[in-house]
């Protein structure tokens, strides 16, 4: 295998590395304009620089900063095509890369502002962690267990998988992002048309000041924290959505084997419960402070109960509507078919 060596102080422009070449790229090095070829190697070691690489199917790129004093991208606008590696480990900083084939963030690799195309995926593995990742059209993203995605952004036809902690992003209109099982997705922004699915095992926390919409729960956990909303959330079978106090639920619908939980403080409105579904008004430890699930409709084979000072108003009942021990019902309405007790 020939290797071909960038050294510190010099700068390489549009070279080309084939099959069984190895470009190794050393600390003060500089290359610009690389394509690497089927089998070609390009390897960016700690403070040396590469711009513009195009990774061809076939060819690897690798992003390394073992032992750098300083940290900062050492991997910056490149482009991978379909079938193509580039790879960040070891404190590696890859920025701004175009990728249709895949990039992997690894342990202790760092990415930013690099966008999934169509075709392209986007792997923040154990230990590694992105930042303003985008993943567009077609384009994958993937927070592996262990991996730290902050800031993504899922465009309309992109698709987010999380194994891991998603944080702080945003799932824009026809974007989806699907939390797996021991994934977390914390203060994801949903917007009006973007979907987040929680798998069982998985959880989504939706936090203060955000709107949600387009979530569903099937077999996760949906959390909604003190200042935050949901709208049109949807409860499958194992799907739970708890609303702390302080936080607002609007047109959630419990499908059979969803329990939509409101807890004291928190604010339900235009609930749906289907057949099998449960909803649960609850302020245990206020005394009951006003009505806190209110002009829920309640279906046939549906269960909506009020404990503890849990307060259901204006309730449309074709199921079945319990007003257990302290638990407060008013201005409710036993539809045909519907049972209040």
């Amino acid at each position: 295998m020939a290797t071909i060596t960038v050294s510190s102080g010099v700068t390489s422009t549009f070279l080309i590395i084939s099959g069984g070449t190895t470009l190794d790229v050393l600390a003060g090095g500089t290359v610009n304009g690389t394509t690497l070829l089927s089998g070609g190697v390009e390897s960016v070691t700690a403070n040396a620089y590469d711009s513009a690489t195009t990774v061809s199917s076939g060819g690897t790129l690798i992003a390394e900063q073992i032992g750098a004093l300083s940290w900062g991208a050492n991997a910056v606008g490149d482009t991978v095509l379909n079938g193509g590696v580039e790879i960040a480990y070891s404190r590696g900083w890859v920025q701004s890369a175009t990728v249709f084939g895949n990039l992997v963030i690894s342990a202790a690799g760092f990415g930013q502002l690099d966008t999934a195309e169509a075709g392209g995926v986007i792997t923040v593995s154990a230990g590694g962690s992105s930042n303003v990742t985008q993943v567009s059209a077609g384009g994958t993203g993937i927070v592996s267990s262990g991996g730290i995605g902050s800031q993504t952004m899922v465009s309309s036809g992109g698709q987010q998988w999380v194994l891991g902690l998603d944080e702080y992003g945003t799932v824009l209109n026809g974007g989806t992002e699907i939390v797996s099982a021991g994934g977390t997705s914390y203060a994801m922004a949903v917007s009006a048309g973007g979907s987040e699915v929680v798998l069982a095992g998985g959880s989504a926390i939706v936090s203060s000041g955000q709107t949600d919409y387009g979530m569903t729960a099937s077999g996760g956990t949906i959390i909604v924290s003190s200042g935050g909303k949901t709208s049109g959330a949807l409860l499958l079978s194992g799907g739970t959505e708890i609303v702390s106090s302080g936080a607002t639920t609007v047109a959630t619908t419990v499908r059979s084997g969803g329990v939509f939980h409101v807890l004291s403080g928190g604010f339900d409105s235009g609930g749906i419960v289907s057949s099998g579904g449960t909803l649960i008004a609850d302020q245990t430890g206020t005394g009951g402070v006003g009505a806190n699930a209110v002009a829920d409709l309640v279906l046939n084979g549906g269960t909506e109960i009020a404990i503890n000072h849990g307060w259901v108003q204006s309730a449309s009942v074709q199921g079945s509507l319990i007003l257990s021990s302290t638990g407060f019902g008013q201005l409710d309405t036993a539809e045909a078919g519907g049972v209040i007790t």
